[in-house]
């Protein structure tokens, strides 16, 4: 009798809890009505988990910048923030037949995570699902960090002038060796693969292009930048806790595929990624620059910024491209080392020469892995058919087992300045010049991006320059004359460092400008454009030379003619760490026309004097003498 009282009992208490369970229960119409009374559409977060901003054009409304029509679940989500909430907590709350993977909750988890904590939603009033395409991507829920990587400027690619990021998320199921299959997730433009550059340029300046959202495992863009490009990386860990870290991960999941209109100098690579970001309360990575947005001054702005009290960035790796590797290992070479190095490349069997043989182990081993650096380096140059070189790499990694695994490392990676902390992208300087022609004047130079070579910070291309937009005015006798206005200016530099073949030291330059013709004149404004190909090489760590040939065109102003070659030799030395200088030599020759052309002849000193400030000494001579000091601000 006792144990069916207890019996009875227990039955009674089930029934009692499934009761109130389901009276407690709650259905979507009541969290929408709740999300109301919250005003939950008006949410900052809401808004940037759809992306809204103000539309282009004079109406200036606010829609969400993605295009995707599968990004919304309600036919006015893409306009009405309000409409897009309702149907989201309909779908999430919907119970269906179909699989997991289209349901809202899995093609939206970010959303799923930020209503249940604004609306107290509890687990048991949704339907369980396993949204197993989510867990594979996230390795079952395991990313414990997430990472921006900036890869340094590339000029052969007018995409990645300033550099470019892109977001790593850091599994802790991954070790340092498998890491590199860690999910990446990338913001690029989409552009048909046989655009010029210029077209590219202009289009994507005025939003001709789309950009989108894809992902991949973390190696396909090491092989890209640091291996392809030659292109170091630098890698940001943000410090952000695992609630932040999952919603920012979920929320990356949804954005997978999607599209926007490209911006080249705002809306592009950094901001898109950055913007992501910033869906976490207190997290602030966007510079306030209306006009532009570059990388590095996202990462700027992220190492300027706190989080729950700590820096927004955990911790920095320097990732060297292969290129910085094989320069690294072959300077840190004795010269005889050296010497093997070429012997062995120059035919592979002198791995049994007596001079190889005569080597130390520890000598042995550095030959061995610079040859490695080397033979991988050259897929790059061209220089050898891959299938050669993989055959000379494959016998020079038997050589290097042949060794053994202990050496001494002498090939440390020389510590450089990250990205972050270098100098700000713009600049303005204002100097005194004296003209032997028109007397004495003002200089006044705004470059609005990006480095000159003589400024090359960290994460840009060394002893090259890359300008948009750079002015340079006088004011002399109470006028202010445009001398010169390069609409693009670009010089790329890779300087021959080991003398090894496939090190080919090849450099160019394109210019397109409006410029004096001379020195003497400030009422002779010409339209130009040129381009010259050459070779510079780096017989010291501080010295630097190089030679040019090209050609251009003009306006035929002054009957100078249309047509013009010419060759020119310059030369980049580092003094110290704050001063360095620059020697050129310009040697036209006109090909139409009777005006001729003069000799230009320019030294040119950089002094800095602080992080965002330096001064410029410069003399120049073009049919007469200028000398020029200008003190300049970047900001």
């Amino acid at each position: 009798m006792k144990n069916l009282l207890i019996f009875i009992c227990g039955v009674f208490f089930c029934i009692s809890s499934n009761l109130v369970l389901s009276e407690n229960k709650h259905n979507a119409k009541y969290y929408i009505q709740k999300s109301h009374d919250l005003e939950l559409s008006k949410d900052i977060v809401w808004q940037k988990l759809l992306h809204y901003e103000l539309a282009a054009g004079f109406n200036q409304k606010l829609q969400s910048a993605i295009q995707n029509s599968d990004f919304f679940l309600s036919e006015n989500g893409r306009t009405s923030l309000s409409d897009e909430l309702e149907e989201t907590l309909y779908a999430l709350f919907l119970v269906t037949n179909d699989a997991d993977e289209k349901h809202a909750q899995c093609k939206f988890p970010a959303r799923l995570q930020w209503l249940k904590k604004k609306l107290n939603i509890l687990d048991t009033d949704l339907p369980k699902l396993k949204c197993q395409n989510f867990n594979d991507w996230t390795f079952s829920n395991s990313v414990q960090s997430i990472s921006m990587i900036y890869a340094s400027g590339f000029l052969g690619n007018p995409a990645t002038f300033y550099g470019h990021t892109l977001l790593k998320l850091n599994s802790r199921r991954t070790t340092n060796q498998t890491k590199l299959m860690d999910q990446s997730i990338n913001y690029g433009i989409v552009s048909p693969p046989d655009a010029n550059a210029v077209s590219y340029i202009i289009k994507s300046l005025v939003g001709g292009y789309e950009g989108k959202l894809d992902t991949t495992s973390y190696n396909v863009h090491t092989r890209n930048y640091a291996e392809h490009e030659l292109r170091d990386l630098w890698e940001y860990e943000l410090n952000l806790n695992q609630d932040e870290t999952d919603f920012i991960a979920k929320h990356l999941w949804e954005l997978i595929g999607k599209r926007y209109t490209y911006y080249f100098f705002r809306k592009n690579c950094a901001y898109r990624l950055a913007e992501i970001l910033e869906i976490v309360k207190g997290v602030e990575t966007l510079p306030s620059n209306p006009v532009y947005i570059l990388p590095r001054a996202i990462l700027q702005k992220m190492s300027r910024s706190f989080h729950h009290g700590k820096p927004l960035i955990r911790s920095k790796i320097y990732h060297p491209s292969r290129q910085s590797r094989l320069y690294t290992k072959f300077s840190a070479l004795t010269s005889t080392e050296q010497k093997n190095v070429r012997h062995i490349v120059s035919n592979i069997n002198n791995f049994n020469s007596e001079s190889y043989k005569s080597l130390t182990l520890d000598s042995k081993k550095n030959v061995s892995n610079t040859l490695l650096d080397y033979y991988k380096f050259t897929e790059k140059s061209e220089f050898l058919p891959i299938d050669i070189s993989n055959k000379l790499y494959d016998k020079s990694l038997k050589e290097r087992f042949k060794l053994g695994t202990k050496l001494k490392n002498i090939h440390s990676i020389k510590k450089l300045r990250a990205p972050d902390q270098g100098r700000r992208s713009s600049q303005i300087r204002l100097g005194i010049l004296h003209n032997n022609k028109l007397g004495d004047g003002t200089s006044i130079h705004v470059r609005p991006t990006y480095y000159d070579v003589l400024d090359a910070d960290s994460g840009h291309a060394k002893d090259s320059a890359l300008a948009m937009g750079e002015l340079k005015m006088v004011l002399i006798n109470n006028s202010i004359k445009i001398r010169q206005l390069d609409i693009v200016k670009i010089k790329s530099v890779n300087p021959n460092v080991t003398s090894l073949p496939g090190d080919n030291g090849r450099a160019w330059k394109f210019k397109l400008s409006l410029r004096q013709q001379n020195l003497e004149c400030l009422d002779c404004l010409a339209l130009r454009v040129e381009s010259d190909y050459g070779y510079t090489a780096r017989p010291s760590k501080h010295f630097l030379i190089g030679v040019f040939a090209g050609a251009g065109i003009q306006d035929n102003r002054n009957n100078s003619g249309n047509i013009f070659a010419k060759a020119s030799f310059f030369s980049h030395i580092r003094i110290s760490n704050s001063t360095n200088m620059r020697f050129l030599t310009e040697l036209p020759e006109q090909l139409d026309g009777s005006g001729g052309g003069e000799n230009r002849f320019l030294l040119e000193i950089r002094k800095i004097l602080s992080k965002n400030i330096d001064m410029r000494f410069l003399i120049e001579k073009n049919y007469t003498n200028e000398t020029s000091i200008a003190l300049g601000y970047y900001f």
